[in-house]
């Protein structure tokens, strides 16, 4: 491993990394990973003042619907049939680059630097060999910054050399329609044909379940991985094969991302973790075009990768630095060990119904996931692929090595950061949000059967006559056919109401027993009395929650103190694990705008909860009506107003633990940011408190334990109530 940059960015070559972590499966000191409760918060935050959270958390839509599968029109269709374009055989070694350039929103922001005409701009300062050319289509913002480009039409542009020209313009279309898409690549395979070609894609990203190029005139329509993999087959490289593909986009390196990929291009870049603000350095990029003689899209890749990570560090961006360079000549060994995956959980299910499943749900609860710019039930589903085979070796102990030993084969080059740095380099799905439409989304893509049939059956509990039928074809004499039982409905596992035990010095015991076999995560949500508006404030989950899956036995580990900025106390959500290193998300006001405040805790002494807190600056969340992930990542500045997010629910409701009516949103106490400014834990002092455990079944769905209670009077526990 070679660590660069002061240790702020860490990147690997492929060196055969071997993935030798012990699993946490099952520990009885796996410290928590939780999904906290920030979705009421981001509905409050877009101006929304109360939400219903058991309505929220086990919410069956997500504010875009629309799985986003268009099928290419018969012109399109007919245009292909024809052979739009010939094959281009020479030798000559030319190079191509087609720019699908879709502005969207971020060409609104006011740093140019972090727009798509930034991005251009980047380009601009190089001059390019005689024998590079870039081919470039910009559409898809309300507005642009450079001049000359119209946003009413959609605009084609070539850059030779020195000089950007303006070349065709076409009525305005779609950049989220894979007409739009096919209609450009045919162009450029047809006008601008080449021995080496490259496409680079820049916008937004929403995954595997949202696809990329959302555009902003279009209610923020995208290419789906579907339409994406119709447009390729359709739209081949006139050179036989292109050299790379690029997604200067969030969190596009998937499983299902390679597949659609699979077979027409050399090499794909694209990042696991949000694309952040900065964009690519096309400077550095389009400079190794100058030399070409000895380029392939490794390469260039390694540069793209190399010199984003440096743009990062200027930006002081480097909390969410990754990008993976990925060697598709190995993809169809990595799609096989993906299905395969797929096929022993399938099988385990099968045989050992919900129990597999819900261990299977606490191997992604400990592994590293992206995305987490939004809330629990409108995030990504993004989870590392590899992290996710380390944690659930010994429910496969058939495939999970294999699979790791194709990503080690299959990442040629990888840069991540000191807190995401547990990712491999390809993500894959898991149904974090357990929403209708994510799961509508995932059963669209074609990435492999076995994790389609595996999915199906958790969601719905039982499997199709396809999925039996499937199954049954797997069978062999060491794995027989097995028929699968219905799994069982959430309001059946007992979970709803358990209760809480006093265990002394104001902790709480949550024993579950053989109840916990079907749980897949549990953690802990805070409150405390507010006597003069009669209302408890929420202040969120904290990694610190005992576990012992073994006896069913948790109990929280809460020493009546909370995060805090510079003294106001705020609401606290765990968004992921690394290596000693916990990662926060607060909601606050920013000067007035709502964002999330990125907070690390990073432990001296893990088994004992010691450590410091850092701050590692500010995310914008993403419009609610867009299911792009957003990275507009800034630090904190000297000067700037911060106002923590609190919410509140009514004494009644907490009295009888019931969250089926509203909370509310409130702004906390403001800070004015210093240059000493910190995020640290203080007491709370004397009160009145709540505990309560929220359970996340083998499903996804969330359970509430009664509440606990208990007073601290001078730093004495009282488990006595108010009631």
């Amino acid at each position: 491993m070679l660590k660069l940059r002061r240790d702020l960015i860490r990147r690997h070559k492929n060196t055969g990394r071997s993935a030798s972590r012990t699993s946490t499966g099952g520990s009885a000191f796996r410290r928590i990973f939780a999904v906290a409760l920030s979705l009421i918060l981001a509905f409050s935050l877009f101006g929304l003042s109360g939400c219903n959270i058991i309505e929220l958390l086990n919410r069956k839509d997500t504010p875009t619907d629309d799985p986003g599968t268009s099928s290419i029109s018969k012109d399109i269709q007919t245009a292909l049939d024809n052979a739009p374009y010939d094959r281009y055989t020479k030798k000559d070694g030319t190079w191509a680059v087609y720019w699908y350039l879709c502005g969207s929103d971020i060409e609104l922001r006011t740093n140019i630097a972090t727009t798509a005409t930034g991005q251009l701009q980047k380009m601009m300062k190089v001059t390019l060999p005689d024998n590079v050319t870039v081919v470039i289509q910009a559409a898809g913002a309300k507005k642009w910054n450079l001049e000359g480009i119209d946003p009413a039409v959609t605009n084609r542009l070539v850059y030779r050399g020195n000089a950007l020209k303006m070349v065709e313009t076409k009525p305005l279309a779609n950049m989220g329609d894979p007409n739009t898409f096919a209609d450009f690549l045919a162009y450029c395979n047809k006008n601008y044909p080449a021995e080496h070609q490259v496409i680079m894609i820049y916008n937004h990203g929403g995954g595997s379940l949202y696809g990329v190029a959302f555009d902003d005139l279009f209610n923020s329509d995208s290419l789906s991985l579907p339409e994406f993999s119709q447009v390729i087959k359709a739209r081949p490289a006139a050179s036989g094969i292109y050299e790379l593909v690029d997604f200067s986009a969030c969190l596009m390196s998937t499983i299902d991302t390679i597949a659609v990929l699979n077979g027409y291009t050399r090499y794909m870049t694209a990042s696991e973790e949000v694309r952040l603000s900065c964009g690519w350095d096309y400077t550095k990029v389009f400079e190794a075009f100058i030399d070409n003689s000895k380029l392939d899209g490794a390469k260039i890749g390694k540069v793209i990768a190399d010199s984003y990570a440096d743009l990062c560090v200027v930006f002081k961006y480097t909390a969410y630095t990754t990008l993976s360079v990925i060697d598709m000549a190995h993809a169809d060994e990595l799609l096989k060990a993906y299905n395969n995956v797929g096929i022993e959980l399938l099988q385990g299910a099968a045989k050992n119904g919900s129990e597999y499943i819900a261990a299977f749900g606490r191997a992604a609860y400990d592994s590293e996931f992206y995305g987490a710019t939004k809330t629990p039930t409108s995030a990504y589903d993004m989870v590392d692929l590899g992290d996710l085979m380390i944690h659930a070796k010994d429910l496969l102990p058939k495939s999970a090595d294999a699979m790791i030993k194709a990503i080690n084969k299959s990442v040629v080059y990888h840069v991540t950061n000191p807190v995401k740095e547990k990712g491999l380099g390809i993500s894959c799905y898991y149904p974090f949000t357990n929403t209708e439409s994510a799961y509508k989304r995932f059963f669209a893509l074609e990435t492999s059967p076995a994790f389609y049939y595996f999915y199906e059956y958790v969601k719905t509990g039982s499997l199709s006559t396809k999925g039996q039928e499937y199954l049954a074809s797997l069978a062999t004499p060491q794995t027989p056919a097995t028929k699968p039982e219905t799994l069982p409905k959430p309001a059946d596992l007992g979970l709803d109401g358990c209760g809480l035990s006093p265990h002394g010095n104001g902790v709480y015991w949550l024993e579950l027993g053989d109840k916990a076999k079907n749980v897949a995560a549990v953690y802990l949500m805070v409150g405390q009395y507010v006597p003069g508006a009669a209302t408890f404030v929420l202040f969120g989950t904290r990694d610190r929650v005992y576990e012992d899956w073994e006896y069913g036995m948790f109990y929280d580990v809460f020493d009546a103190k909370w995060g805090c900025i510079d003294g106001a106390y705020c609401y606290m959500e765990t968004v992921s694990k690394g290596a000693g290193i916990v990662l926060y998300r607060v909601p606050v006001y920013h000067n007035g705008t709502p964002k999330n405040l990125m907070v690390a805790y990073r432990y001296t002494e893990p088994n004992i909860y010691q450590g410091s807190y850092e701050i590692l600056g500010l995310i914008t969340p993403g419009s609610s009506n867009s299911d792009a992930a957003e990275a507009i990542y800034e630090a904190l500045k000297v000067g700037d107003k911060i106002e923590p997010v609190l919410i509140h629910f009514n004494q009644e409701q907490i009295r009888n633990s019931d969250y089926s009516g509203p909370g509310t949103a409130t702004r906390g106490t403001t800070i004015t940011v210093t240059a000493n400014t910190k995020f640290y834990e203080k007491a709370l002092g004397d009160g009145f408190f709540m505990i309560s455990f929220v359970m996340i079944d083998y499903s996804g769905n969330w359970h509430f334990s009664k509440n606990g209670f208990y007073s601290i009077k001078n730093g004495i526990f009282d488990f006595t109530t108010m009631w």
